[in-house]
């Protein structure tokens, strides 16, 4: 864990080193909230958190940086996001098996974290529907192409 939060620190510093670069100017990040941080939370909480945050964002963040690194020119950013694309996909592994891992310690979580993946799923779903409606893409194939 305390790997994966260094290496998302490490994302930060490079995007905003590429932004410092192609903008000309020192890009960098606010002040960071942290009342909430030493916060303890049960078992559940925590499976719940990492059900959304670990299992389906970071995956989501593993496709997206590797479709953005297929279509990557820039040498500097290429780099960058061949490192995200590695290491948010590591990230969502290791948030799959810290699931198993809680579901092992409370089996109870099972039906929770199943609803809560099917309801993370349901509305990447819509998102990506709504941006190929924007898009004007029906999601059908075209037979003559």
């Amino acid at each position: 864990m305390h790997t994966a939060a260094l290496e998302e620190v490490g994302h930060a510093e490079a995007a905003y080193a590429l932004a410092t670069s192609y903008l000309g100017v020192a890009v960098g990040p606010s002040a960071l909230d942290t009342r909430d941080s030493g916060e303890v939370r049960s078992l559940p909480d925590v499976a719940v958190s990492t059900a959304r945050e670990g299992c389906v964002a970071e995956t989501v963040a593993a496709i997206e940086a590797q479709l953005t690194l297929a279509a990557c020119i820039a040498p500097a950013a290429c780099a960058a996001l061949a490192v995200v694309a590695n290491d948010e996909a590591s990230h969502a592994a290791l948030a799959w098996r810290e699931l198993e891992w809680a579901i092992g310690r409370q089996p109870s979580l099972a039906t929770t974290l199943k609803g809560v993946l099917s309801a993370a799923a349901a509305a990447l779903l819509a998102k990506s529907g709504a941006s190929r409606a924007a898009a004007g893409d029906d999601g059908e194939v075209d037979a003559a192409a």
